[in-house]
C-alpha cells in the first residue's frame, strides 16, 4: 500500500511541474504606443508598457497562452498567421486589424473594451473560448472569417452598447455563437 502511495505522489508531482512548466513560457506582451505590425519585435514591449522589446523573431502567440495588451497603442496590424493563441485585452482608442492573409487566435477571457476596435479586414479571427466586447467598443467587419468553438458577446442595452460594424466584402461566421447581450 505504501508503494502504491507513494507512486501516486510521484505522478501528481510529476504532473504538477508539467503544468507549471507550460504556463512559465507564457509572457506578458504589451504593444508599443507607435503600433505597428504584430510579428515585429518592437511592436511589443515585455512585462510592462516599459519594458524591453522581444528577441527578433518573438511576439505574441509564438508561446499558447501569451498575455497581449494594447494600451496606448497607435494600431496594431496582423498580417500573417500567429501559430499560437493568446489572451487579449484590447483597451485603446486604437485599431487592432485582421487583415488578408492574417490570423489571430484568441483564448481565454479576451476582451475589446470601451473606446477600442477590434476589426477583420478580410483575414481570419478563431475564438475558441470568450472574446467580449464591452460597452462602446467597436468590432468592424470588412470582410473574413470568424470561427472556432467559443463566444462572441456584443454589449447591448446600454446607452454605449458595443458596435458592430458589417459593411461589404464576405463576413463568414463558422461554429462561433455571437451573443447580442444574452440574445
Amino acid at each position: 500500500m505504501l508503494e502504491h502511495a507513494s507512486a501516486v505522489r510521484r505522478i501528481a508531482l510529476a504532473f504538477m511541474a508539467m503544468l507549471a512548466a507550460t504556463s512559465a513560457f507564457a509572457t506578458d506582451y504589451y504593444a508599443d504606443s507607435a503600433g505597428g505590425n504584430w510579428i515585429t519585435n518592437t511592436t511589443w514591449h515585455v512585462g510592462s508598457p516599459g519594458g524591453s522589446n522581444p528577441t527578433p523573431g518573438t511576439y505574441p502567440g509564438t508561446v499558447t497562452g501569451d498575455n497581449v495588451f494594447i494600451q496606448l497603442s497607435s494600431g496594431v496590424s496582423v498580417n500573417s498567421g500567429i501559430p499560437q493563441p493568446v489572451v487579449l485585452a484590447h483597451s485603446c482608442a486604437c485599431t487592432l486589424n485582421v487583415q488578408t492573409g492574417g490570423t489571430l487566435k484568441v483564448t481565454g477571457s479576451s476582451t475589446v473594451l470601451a473606446g477600442a476596435t477590434l476589426a477583420i479586414s478580410g483575414g481570419t479571427i478563431t475564438n475558441d473560448n470568450t472574446l467580449s466586447f464591452a460597452a462602446a467598443s467597436f468590432f468592424n467587419w470588412t470582410g473574413g472569417l470568424l470561427n472556432g468553438g467559443g463566444t462572441t458577446f456584443l454589449a447591448f442595452g446600454t446607452p454605449n452598447s458595443a458596435k458592430m460594424n458589417l459593411t461589404s466584402g464576405t463576413n463568414i461566421v463558422s461554429n462561433q455563437f455571437l451573443n447580442v447581450d444574452g440574445e
